[in-house]
Order: structure tokens, then C-alpha cells, then sequence
């Protein structure tokens, strides 16, 4: 299984404790108009078969659902999560509320108007940069052998353009700061 789709798969099924992650403690960037939202409603589909569903909830907030076969109970399970988007830039994230610490961040690229690519934090590389002072944040060190690391990214103003991370996140160009590989959703049927 790919780094990137393990990190799915952790984050959809809520089992945080057994991996690592690059989170950011407040969302940054522009909150998506309505409009911008509904370019990514629909049911989308990965290469691998896993299908998720994006609404916009009552509230504004963009809402994924999607279903998960547990082979030990043998039986479905339905998830949903709720998700902030922002524009950095001119790059979409999304960003998925965990339970502590904050948000796990997305870059959203796309090729066209039902392709979906999602590309997750490069968690080496902002881990050195936070060590080095380079960027705001701390590293959490977790497990029950403390073997787990997670970056908690931080900026002092998330509505600032300034800062080195709204830089590295406005970026066009992914460098090295997100992982290569991504899961990418085709859309199959629009809301």
C-alpha cells in the first residue's frame, strides 16, 4: 500500500494512533465561496475502487462519506467527515479536523473538472524544517514506545500571506514539501 493511501486509510477509519502525520493547527488560506464548493460535489471513484461521496452540509461545510469493510466483524461500516477548504494562493486544501492537535492538510490538484488528486504533506521534510526553526511548530512524539511522530504545524496568523508556510502551501509547484504519489478520485456522477 502507498504512503499516501495508508494516510487515507488512517484517516478514514479513524486509526491516528498507528500512524504519523503533518497537521496544522488552524486552517490558512480563503474560504471557498459556495460556488468554488460545488466543483467538488459529487461520487467519486479511486483506481483502486473506494468510493466517496462529497455534499455541502447545512452548514456550508463540505461532508465525505464513504463505506469500509471490516473483515474481522465482517461487515460494512459507513464514515462520514466533515472538511474545511481553503485557497492558498491558487492551490486547494482540504483540511480534515482530528481529534487532537489539529488539522490533517490535502493539497487538491486537478487535471480536469472530474479528476481529483490529493497529495499529502511530505511529513520528513516539514518535520526537518520545524527542527531546523525553519518553520513554526513542534514535533509530537506519541505511541506507546513513543515511536510515532507527528509535525504540528503552527503560524501565528492564519489569515497572513507572509508567512513561510502560506508561501510553501501557495506554491505552484509541490517540490519536495508533498509527497509524490497521490489518490486520485474520478468523479462518476455529479450531486
Amino acid at each position: 500500500m502507498s504512503k499516501i493511501a495508508a494516510v487515507i486509510l488512517c484517516l478514514l477509519t479513524l486509526l491516528s494512533s498507528g500512524c504519523s502525520f503533518a497537521l496544522i493547527e488552524t486552517p490558512i488560506g480563503e474560504t471557498l465561496s459556495i460556488k468554488e464548493k460545488r466543483a467538488f460535489e459529487g461520487n467519486w471513484l479511486t483506481n483502486d475502487g473506494e468510493l466517496l461521496r462529497i455534499t455541502i452540509g447545512s452548514n456550508g461545510e463540505l461532508v465525505a462519506g464513504g463505506i469500509e469493510f471490516n473483515e474481522d466483524k465482517n461487515k460494512f461500516t459507513a464514515k462520514t467527515h466533515k472538511f474545511v477548504t481553503r485557497k492558498v494562493g491558487d492551490v486547494s486544501y482540504f483540511y480534515f479536523r482530528m481529534k487532537k492537535h489539529g488539522y490533517l492538510f490535502f493539497r487538491v490538484e486537478s487535471e480536469d473538472e472530474d479528476t481529483l488528486e490529493l497529495f499529502t504533506a511530505d511529513i520528513e521534510k516539514f518535520g526537518q524544517s520545524v527542527e531546523s526553526g525553519e518553520l513554526d511548530g513542534k514535533i509530537l512524539k506519541r505511541g506507546k514506545d513513543k515511536d510515532k511522530s507527528d509535525v504540528i504545524l503552527s503560524v501565528a496568523d492564519p489569515s497572513s500571506t507572509d508567512s513561510k508556510l502560506y508561501q510553501i502551501l501557495a506554491a505552484k509547484d509541490r517540490n519536495d514539501w508533498f509527497e509524490e504519489e497521490s489518490v486520485t478520485y474520478h468523479r462518476f456522477k455529479r450531486n
